[in-house]
């Protein structure tokens, strides 16, 4: 009967420990979408008032400091600034939405994974938000925090690194196309 009881407790714990690391992920997400509501917010009073977008900072602000995350933010397809003329040179629609939470490692997702934030995507790529630069024309592994364990790891190619206060903004290109349902699970 012991036996019995030390298990279900061992099991229960075990829950315990899994709903506590999920509601600090929640926890995490609910944060960035917060921030990334207030930026879209501050965005609509400053064309109101008429003022400059760029003056906008587009980077989430400092996660809870028990569990700051490396942050992510994903570039369309071909990462590019619009042209003098004003035009989008991306060869799809760059969506946003919520952060999505995602582990980065490198093109053979053999290195120790740090973790990074979805900020924006198109169908040819992400904008990825992270705690360290990475050179233009890197191969990178992307896969999301929360996806099933045998969710295979998407190669990006970084196309351009950008500072953003104590962050980065990396402009991702997907190497390979994705099925509707990879895209989906980052966001």
């Amino acid at each position: 009967m012991s036996h019995d009881l030390i298990e279900q407790t061992e099991k229960r714990l075990a829950e315990t420990e899994s709903l506590q690391l999920t509601l600090k992920e929640l926890q995490l997400e609910l944060t960035a979408y917060r921030e990334l509501l207030t930026q879209k917010l501050t965005l609509l009073r400053s064309e109101d008032d008429g003022t400059s977008e760029e003056a906008i900072p587009q980077r989430p602000a400092a996660r809870t400091p028990e569990a700051r995350p490396s942050r992510a933010t994903a570039a369309a397809p071909v990462a590019t600034a619009p042209t003098d003329a004003g035009e989008e040179r991306r060869t799809a629609p760059r969506r946003r939405g919520n952060p999505v939470s995602v582990q980065v490692s490198d093109a053979n997702a053999r290195t120790e994974p740090f973790q990074g934030w979805v900020v924006d995507r198109s169908s040819g790529g992400l904008r990825l938000l992270v705690d360290q630069s990475v050179s233009a024309g890197t191969v990178l592994s992307v896969r999301p925090t929360k996806a099933h364990p045998s969710f295979p790891w998407v190669q990006v190619k970084v196309r351009s690194c950008r500072p953003e206060r104590s962050s980065w903004n990396l402009g991702c290109q997907f190497v390979a196309k994705l099925s509707w349902a990879e895209l989906q699970v980052f966001g």
